[in-house]
């Protein structure tokens, strides 16, 4: 497991103001999305650096408290200094047998590390806590000069992952009861033993059956399956600004693609201005 640095990832400056960093994010997102046959560990690294250097509260912390875990890429450097640190600035050095390259090493989920550090210093780590969410789609759109001046709309139907219509995500039948979840026994919570750094540890997760809700539908939406979204075919009208220049991006928020019990992704069009003829 290694570390990035968001600034170095997007490569700006840090002192890069909120506008730069926007700029440097859309051009990033768009080589290396995978729909466009870019590396999706790249983008997902971009998407995870603009989250956080987009937002002054979570860039304010980033600045203060500095290195953060990522699922690949190189050893960043923010706010790591000696050997005996790794988590967040975290000083490991104190457990005894401890070795940072067995950390390294070990066979760990990014979602687990919340779990692990929840139970050995009680509460809630922040880490594995967030909410679901969707993938974010982007897509490119030609428009004449004219439709750059004055302002356009247009309609597109692409094909997404979607939430049921038909249970509006909630996975049930309409009228189905509802009945306690076998695997939870109701909890909405499941334990799970790990191998850590400190040797067998059990965790806490949200039982991936309920998601939490500690009960399930008796029958299941005959749409979706249960499984709250499904593939469809959506139409999606896009307003476009008068003024709008050649490269700039519409973000449209929770457009993209849907997750069960999450938010939606976002929805990022280009707009590409054709040549005028004069």
């Amino acid at each position: 497991m290694a570390t990035q640095n968001y600034y170095d990832t997007l490569g700006v400056k840090k002192s890069a103001t909120k506008e730069e960093i926007k700029k440097a994010f859309y051009k990033l997102a768009a080589k290396h999305h995978p729909d466009k046959g870019g590396n999706e560990s790249e983008f997902k690294k971009v998407n995870e650096a603009y989250q956080v250097l987009s937002d002054d509260k979570k860039r304010k912390e980033y600045d203060t408290y500095g290195q953060t875990f990522s699922g690949s890429g190189n050893t960043g450097n923010a706010g790591s200094s000696g050997a005996g640190q790794g988590f967040g600035g975290f000083d490991f050095s104190g457990f005894q047998g401890f070795n940072q390259g067995d950390f390294q090493n070990m066979d760990f989920e990014f979602g687990d590390l919340g779990d692990i550090f929840g139970d050995i210093f009680g509460g809630q780590s922040g880490f594995g806590q967030r909410e679901k969410r969707g993938r974010d789609m982007s897509l490119e759109m030609d428009i004449t000069f004219e439709e750059s001046v004055f302002g356009t709309e247009r309609n597109i139907l692409i094909s997404k992952i979607s939430k049921c219509k038909t249970c509006f995500g909630s996975g049930a039948k309409s009228g189905s009861k509802m009945e306690t979840c076998q695997k939870c026994a109701g909890k909405g919570k499941v334990h799970d033993m790990k191998r850590t750094i400190f040797g067998a540890m059990q965790s806490v997760k949200v039982c991936d059956e309920c998601h939490g809700k500690g009960e399930t539908a008796k029958e299941k939406c005959h749409d979706c399956k249960g499984n709250g979204v499904l593939n469809t075919k959506e139409d999606i009208k896009i307003n476009i600004p008068a003024g709008i220049n050649n490269g700039e991006v519409i973000r449209m928020g929770g457009m993209g693609e849907a997750v069960s019990q999450g938010v939606s992704g976002d929805l990022y069009v280009k707009i590409l201005v054709k040549l005028h003829k004069i």
